[in-house]
């Protein structure tokens, strides 16, 4: 799997972190999300590595800049915590999905892991709080990753 972080990931969780994970969400995360956690962790995106471009129209166009990967750690700011970031995004997010990180803009990146594709959520106020936020980016994780390119 494409390393994103340049060698500068926060570092694998175990798989006992990810199986505790997996229990407070009562759901089994995807294959290749499951991989990424316990390879990377989670962290900020190298600058060769964060941008993702889309066919979707998003309502920031078709392009957005990941700023983060929220990481399973609890000490290791500024990442967020993917359990904090889950409690404080219920109201926002799909009922089988969860937020693996954000954009440049603070919009989340989620993770449905019933069908193990990837969501943008807009989280700007001038949209209602309704579900026709969450894009639907019509591609799994492991493309999501592979497809990540260079802001410059």
């Amino acid at each position: 799997m494409k390393d994103v972080f340049a060698g500068k990931a926060v570092g694998g969780a175990t798989s006992e972190a990810i199986a505790e994970f997996e229990d407070f969400i009562q759901a089994k995360l995807p294959t290749e999300y499951r991989q990424f956690l316990a390879l990377f962790g989670g962290g900020i995106p190298a600058p060769e590595t964060c941008v993702f471009a889309t066919a979707v129209e998003l309502a920031v166009g078709h392009e957005f800049e990941v700023s983060q990967f929220y990481s399973l750690l609890t000490d290791h700011e500024p990442l967020l915590n993917l359990g904090e970031a889950l409690e404080n995004n219920l109201g926002w997010i799909g009922h089988t999905s969860i937020p693996i990180g954000h954009d440049e803009l603070g919009n989340l990146i989620c993770l449905d892991c019933e069908t193990g594709m990837v969501e943008w959520l807009c989280l700007d106020q001038a949209f209602t709080l309704d579900y026709t936020r969450i894009y639907d980016l019509k591609v799994g994780f492991a493309e999501f990753i592979e497809s990540l390119k260079s802001a410059a």
